[in-house]
This record gives C-alpha cells, sequence and structure tokens, in this order.
C-alpha cells in the first residue's frame, strides 16, 4: 500500500468534508441512547418495583431488540431510512414517555409491555450509519476510515452513555433518565433519518423474499462470537473485582477495555494495513486471546488491568472487519438488514457469554472469552472458503 492510499483512507480526509464532519458528530451522538436504554430502564423500574421487576424489564428489552433487528433493517432496505427511522425514533419516544409518565401507578404488566415495545421500536442506527458510509464513502476513498470510526464511538458512546444515565439518576429521580433517552433518541433518529435520506444512493425497491444467502452466515455467526466474547471478558473484570473485594473497580477494569479498543481501533482506521479482512480478524482476534490468556494466567486486579487493555487493541479492529466482510457479501438492496442480523447474533453471543460466565471466576471467564474470540477467528476463515461447485452427474443411458 502506498502512502497515498494510507493517506485517501485517513481520517484526515473525512475532516475535510463538511457533510462527512457532520456524520461523524451525528453517529456518534446517535448512538448515545442505545448505550443508555437499558441503565435508565433498570434504574427506573428497580427505584419503583423492585430489583426483579427491573431485572425482567432489561430482559425483555433485550429479546424485543434482538428478535425484530431484522424486521427494521429490512424495513430500512425497502422504504428508505427516512421513513423507518422517523417513525420508529417517534415511536420508541412515545413508549419510554408512556412509562415515565405512569410508572409510579404501573402494574407489571404494563411496564413489561412498555419495556417490550422499547426494544422492538429501536431505529437502527448503528446499521443505518455503515451502510451510509458505505455508499457515500467507497473503499477507494476512506470508507476504511469511516467503518473504524463507527466501532471506536461504540466504545466511546458506551463509556459516556451510562456515566450520564447515573448522573442524571443521581442529580434529580432515576426515572428522568428514561425522559432524557426519549427525547435524545427520537431526537437523534429524526435528525439522521433526514441526513441518510439525503444522502442514500441505493435504488429503494422491495427486499428478496428469500432467506439470506448461505454465505453470509459464517459472518452473522462471527458477530455473536465476537460479542460474546466482549461480554464475558467484561463478566471476567466484574469477578476479578469481586475476588479482590473491590467490586467498585469493575468500571475500571471495563473502562481500560474500551480505551484499549478506542486505540486499537484509531490506529487502524488511520492506517489501514495490507491483507485482507479475515487477516486482519486472525490478527486482532491473536491479540485477545493474548490479552485473555495474559487475564487466566495471572489474575489480580492489575495483571487484569494489563490483560484487558492488551485484549482491548485488537477489539475495535475485528469489529471493524468484520462488518467490511459482510458489506462486501450481502446485496447492497439488503445490507442495512445484514447488519441487523449482525446485531441480533450478537444480543444471543451477550447471552451465552454471560450466562456461561455466571458460573465461573474471573480468570475461568477470561478463557471461556479467549474460546470464544477463536471461535469467531475460525469463522472468519469459513466465510473465505471457496463455494463449493455443483457438478452434474452425468446420466447412463437405459440398457
Amino acid at each position: 500500500m502506498t502512502r497515498a492510499d494510507r493517506l485517501a483512507g485517513s481520517y484526515a480526509q473525512m475532516l475535510r468534508r463538511p457533510w462527512s464532519r457532520s456524520l461523524m458528530l451525528l453517529g456518534l451522538v446517535a448512538k448515545l441512547p442505545m448505550a443508555m436504554v437499558s441503565l435508565a430502564l433498570v434504574l427506573s423500574v428497580n427505584a419503583v418495583h423492585g430489583r426483579e421487576l427491573a431485572g425482567w424489564s432489561a430482559a425483555v428489552l433485550a429479546l424485543a431488540l434482538a428478535v425484530t433487528g431484522p424486521a427494521r433493517g429490512r424495513w430500512v432496505d425497502r422504504s428508505g431510512p427516512r421513513t423507518a427511522m422517523s417513525v420508529l425514533g417517534l415511536a420508541q419516544a412515545a413508549a419510554l414517555l408512556g412509562l415515565w409518565a405512569s410508572l409510579a401507578e404501573a402494574p407489571t404488566a404494563v411496564v413489561l409491555l412498555c419495556a417490550a415495545l422499547t426494544g422492538a421500536l429501536t431505529a437502527p442506527g448503528t446499521s443505518v450509519l455503515r451502510s451510509l458510509w458505505s455508499m457515500r464513502a467507497p473503499s477507494s476513498s476512506f470508507g476504511h476510515a469511516a467503518q473504524a470510526w463507527e466501532s471506536v464511538t461504540l466504545d466511546v458512546v458506551f463509556i459516556l452513555g451510562p456515566a450520564a444515565v447515573a448522573a442524571v439518576a443521581g442529580w434529580t429521580a432515576p426515572r428522568h433518565a428514561l425522559l432524557v433517552v426519549a427525547v435524545l433518541g427520537a431526537t437523534t433518529s429524526v435528525l439522521l433519518a433526514r441526513v441518510a435520506g439525503a444522502h442514500w444512493r441505493i435504488p429503494v425497491r422491495p427486499a428478496a423474499p428469500h432467506p439470506l444467502p448461505l454465505r453470509l452466515l459464517p459472518v452473522v455467526a462471527l458477530a455473536g462470537g465476537s460479542v460474546g466474547a466482549i461480554t464475558t471478558a467484561e463478566m471476567a473484570a466484574v469477578g476479578v473485582a469481586a475476588e479482590a473485594g473491590r467490586e467498585a473497580q469493575a468500571g475500571l477494569l471495563v473502562a481500560l477495555l474500551s480505551a484499549g479498543s478506542i486505540l486499537g481501533g484509531l490506529v487502524y482506521g488511520r492506517t489501514d494495513p495490507p491483507g485482507s479482512r479475515i487477516a486482519h480478524i486472525h490478527a486482532a482476534a491473536a491479540v485477545w486471546v493474548l490479552g485473555c490468556l495474559l487475564g487466566a494466567w495471572r489474575g489480580g486486579l492489575v495483571w487484569s488491568a494489563v490483560a484487558l487493555t492488551v485484549a482491548g487493541l485488537g477489539l475495535a479492529i475485528v469489529i471493524t472487519a468484520q462488518y467490511g466482510l459482510a458489506a462486501a457479501r450481502a446485496p447492497e438492496s439488503r445490507r442495512t438488514e445484514v447488519y441487523s442480523w449482525m446485531a441480533t447474533a450478537g444480543q444471543i453471543g451477550a447471552a451465552v457469554g454471560a450466562a456461561g460466565s455466571g458460573y465461573l471466576d474471573g480468570r475461568q471467564s477470561f478463557l471461556l472469552s479467549a474460546a470464544l474470540m477463536a471461535v469467531a477467528s475460525v469463522l472468519a476463515a469459513v466465510s473465505g472458503m471457496p463455494r463449493p461447485r455443483r457438478v452434474l452427474a452425468s446420466r447412463r443411458s437405459p440398457g
């Protein structure tokens, strides 16, 4: 890769264009509600109805989000983002505002219904942003840097979002966090719908009725494995902190994981190293596994902090490269739907990782995280295998 190629894929190219600068900022803010809604729901319901219903509300929210994700992505591909994003953003805000207004008197069924509607009506902002960057910034320009930026901002919002919810809950009342999420979510969804609708270059046409191509299944499963590894590493941080009697330090350990991911993602987007996306996944997954093995080997807060920082260096690279694989293999008319399938697989992977870690201590959770990322690396290799050719058997003439 020449120096000119590197410069063409750098963040400098993004910052030189007014539309991409605006999209970078809007994309960051538009992801905040996604990082805030679950914690806002749990804190609000817990303050009024107790921990049990709060846990069920979070579970219903996550389940509705995962089950309906592909349908919401398909809607965007079929009708365009202007309508889908606006309707979903406003409808989700209505569900959150309804819960905010009636939380004190709401029966259990109403709370769970509002949680389900909140998940089912989530606007697929992250998928739309990745599709939009693919259209507006092809690989010959600064598309790689844009996709890396999307991965980096995910880490940023999952630091800022929960902190914002905690601040609102601490300064006012927990239920007012629902109001903030509703207003912010509706505003950013409508703004993103307007921006995406103006730049959406794929001709809007009905989505194909047949299932996704088989060649995409390993890529979708890869997303599940990588997100499962992330969740398991976070559970390892919680376990290590609890074993040391320093539960409050778990948040710092997870923040170090995010910090490593932000650094690795920014460098990856700036340089776009040679090799295929599959090779990038293999290399980044190896870094992740190395970090997790270090945490499993030594344990303790200090070594776990080092291990999570090292593992994080490969995280955004894996996420960016797997979406690059999906973009290369998905039909343009169904790209947002494919991204949504990957998000659903991620939800499933997170559930599997969290459930498995519940039976393990901190060091064992590190090992499980390494294993899940190794599986993701294998799935990346499978996705690159050539498709078998169909060979027609010769027919023998009778007699």
